[in-house]
């Protein structure tokens, strides 16, 4: 009868399909797990390239704009810096005639108005000043106010105070206003709590040079945003009076545009506020200029009008980051109270090479996992086909035994043994022949012990079956050598995997030992590019001491012009009193008109020493700018440079990684090597025992046909057997 027992799902599968499961199961797992190892390095990759391009454009942002703040607030400075100083050399004129009336060496009569006429020439002469004006203290000039009341000659006012006020018309002219008292005495605030009269009061108060809140005036048809430069005048400890000095500032705006185009193609934005929270340039909206910074709708307004409280330099990311916002304070003058300049860019402007260069990498990542993925799929495809197909060519040979041992019978005697099937595959296939072949042989001992007379049938029909069975050993025993040469030849190509492999490592340590040698290499010109930059900043103060020097030489001038000035008004005065000397004072008035003479030579002279020293500040300035950007030239240089050794240490580290994953595979091809050459060892042994059923065959062949001579001992052989 036939003995079977239930098995397993997994024991219904053929070995073939226990092999393909086991084989296609670790290798999907091993290139899942490659796959994943190969996306965590990319991402990790990415994102530490974003981070590094981040910080490093954030740097160069930073110190942009630095640097571009630094010269606007400089250039405003030297926008201010002139009508400071030609404001206070006229007061020194001013003390020093005072202080030579005081001597008596000059008229007192003659003090008012040629103070008068300096002031008109002054504002004639210089067509930036919209207006000039003087206010002394009372019976602080000369002592007279009470001779000079409602005097327009010697511009004074109701009450005698000396108080010119030249202002620009429309047309260009110079008209004179004498200032009342009224409007020197009006202390009614205005919007913003401030006396009318700040404009005379700050400088009087504070004895120190003021720089008005910006306002709006109307000259002539336009209406104009100026401020007021005033200045204390003191002698010798004396408060005298006090100087003003009315300037546009159309010119800022100006400059405020052109910083605005050179900050990231004009994206940003530039504002300079006064002390007093007011805009006086604003590149955004200039319909803003003159208002009040609290009723602008500008981001951070309140911390900024904190800031002018105690303005500080200062370079922060706020907004959340989203804006870079650079503060610079503006000294318009020594003691007066600086202004405020803000440049402010948003993030997504200094930010833009890093959202394109991760925009790239990403995209780039996508394809990347994209070709593995397809490149892993037709691998493992492939390789279980291959699989497959060294399966069947390692089952083949099983199933054929399987089929010829179904003929063969064996055992001791006990025809009642079988052997338990486990399985449906080809092991449990090999079992249940076997009992198949003993129940049938079971029936032709029970047949023989109870009719000898067919145990020669019988025995003839056995004698057929061992040569049957003899036939399927000789095949089964070349299938077998096919099977051995087949493993041989897959350790063979374990062992041509293992080499490959080996070679892989060899060559990414030769790509390592290059790479490192290329970091070498670019180490060596990181230290060439540090010292020309150290040269080339080096040559930046050497440039700015050659301009600053020519801003001194043109202060000097603006002394020796104010000396001429002087000597001419002075000639003036002497040849005044020479002609009220009548013929003792010709030869004085011939000598006085000399020196009126020389003093104008000195002034044409100095004009043009002015426009040749114009043209060394020129090219003074071009030398400044072309030094300022060859340091810029090299320190971009150098931080590329500084880029190029960060992606060779992440080359360096992808190869180390390489090699690992080469020294992996080496090992698993040896790992396979070992399997293969323990297959064909097993594949080997199959064969000898094949061989060994091979000749047993032949020998039952033999003794078949030698059982139907010995049937009496066929007999008591028979009776041997159990068959119950």
């Amino acid at each position: 009868m036939k003995n079977t027992q239930s098995v397993g799902l997994f024991g219904n599968l053929s070995v073939r399909w226990k092999f393909l499961l086991a084989a296609g199961g670790s290798l999907i797992i091993t290139a899942s797990a490659l796959m994943v190892s190969f996306l965590y390095a990319s991402d990790q990759a990415q994102q530490l390239v974003r981070r590094q391009t981040e910080n490093n454009l954030k740097q160069s942002a930073e110190q942009y704009i630095n640097e571009l703040a630094n010269q606007q607030s400089l250039k405003m400075q030297s926008f201010f810096d002139g009508s400071f100083d030609r404001a206070d050399m006229l007061v020194k004129n001013i003390v020093s005639l005072k202080e030579n009336t005081d001597q008596g060496l000059v008229d007192s009569d003659s003090l008012r108005p040629l103070l008068n006429q300096i002031i008109k020439k002054t504002v004639s002469d210089h067509s930036e000043m919209l207006g000039l004006y003087v206010v002394s203290e009372t019976e602080a000039l000369d002592n007279s106010d009470v001779y000079y009341v409602n005097s327009e000659e010697a511009a004074s006012n109701e009450v005698g105070r000396f108080a010119p006020y030249w202002a620009r018309s429309s047309d260009g002219s110079v008209e004179l206003e004498v200032l009342v008292e009224e409007d020197i005495n009006d202390t009614e605030l205005d919007e913003t709590n401030t006396p009318f009269n700040e404009w005379y009061a700050c400088p009087i108060r504070n004895q120190n040079a003021c720089v008005l809140n910006p306002y709006l005036d109307t000259v002539g048809n336009e209406e104009i945003l100026m401020t007021s430069l005033t200045l204390p005048i003191v002698s010798k400890g004396q408060l005298v009076g006090m100087l003003g000095v009315d300037f546009g500032l159309n010119k800022i705006q100006t400059l405020i545009t052109d910083a605005d185009q050179n900050m990231f193609s004009g994206h940003g934005q530039v504002l300079l506020l006064s002390h007093g929270g007011f805009i006086v340039g604003y590149d955004v909206d200039q319909s803003l200029v003159g208002t009040h910074l609290s009723e602008a709708s500008i981001t951070g307004s309140d911390s900024l009008l904190s800031w002018l409280s105690q303005p500080t330099y200062s370079v922060n990311w706020e907004d959340n980051g989203e804006t870079l916002r650079a503060k610079i304070p503006v000294q318009l003058s020594a003691n007066a109270q600086p202004w405020g300049l803000v440049f402010d860019v948003p993030r997504k402007d200094v930010m833009q090479q890093a959202l394109e260069l991760e925009k790239t990498l990403n995209q780039a990542n996508r394809e990347s996992v994209t070709n593995i993925f397809l490149i892993g799929i037709f691998i493992t495809i492939t390789v279980l086909i291959l699989n497959a197909l060294v399966a069947s060519k390692l089952v083949s040979p099983i199933r054929v035994v399987s089929r010829s041992l179904e003929d063969i019978a064996g055992g001791e005697g006990d025809l009642t043994r079988r052997l338990a099937v486990n399985s449906n595959d080809e092991i449990g296939a090999l079992a249940s022949g076997f009992n198949q072949f003993v129940s049938k042989l079971q029936g032709i001992v029970a047949q023989i012990s109870t009719s000898v007379a067919g145990a020669k049938l019988n025995a003839e029909e056995a004698s057929s079956i061992s040569q049957r069975t003899n036939q399927g050993m000789q095949q089964q025993f070349t299938e077998i050598d096919l099977v051995a040469s087949a493993s041989a030849q897959l350790a063979s190509t374990a062992q041509e995997v293992a080499n490959s492999a080996s070679q892989a490592v060899n060559s990414a340590k030769e790509a390592n030992d290059a790479a490192e040698q290329g970091k070498v290499v670019i180490d060596s010109t990181t230290h060439a590019m540090e010292s020309l930059v150290a040269e080339v900043s080096a040559a930046v103060p050497i440039a700015d001491n050659l301009a600053q020097n020519s801003e001194n030489i043109t202060s000097i001038l603006v002394v020796i012009e104010s000396i001429a000035e002087q000597t001419n008004l002075l000639a003036l005065n002497a040849a005044i009193e020479a002609a009220r000397a009548g013929d003792q004072g010709r030869g004085f008035a011939v000598v006085a008109d000399e020196v009126r003479t020389l003093a104008g030579r000195t002034q044409d002279s100095i004009s043009e020493i002015r426009e040749v020293i114009n043209q060394l500040k020129t090219g003074t300035n071009e030398v400044v700018v072309a030094v300022q950007k060859g340091n810029e030239n090299a320190q971009q240089t150098a931080e590329q440079v500084n880029n190029t050794v960060t992606v060779l240490e992440q080359i360096i580290t992808h190869i180390v990684s390489i090699d690992e994953i080469s020294n992996r595979i080496s090992e698993a091809a040896m790992e396979q090597r070992g399997v293969a050459e323990e297959l064909s060892h097993n594949v080997t042994n199959i064969r000898d025992v094949s061989q060994a059923v091979s000749q047993e065959a032949d020998s039952s062949a033999r003794v078949s046909q030698e059982l139907s001579n010995s049937m009496s001992e066929l007999q008591s052989l028979v009776q041997q057997f159990k068959v119950e």
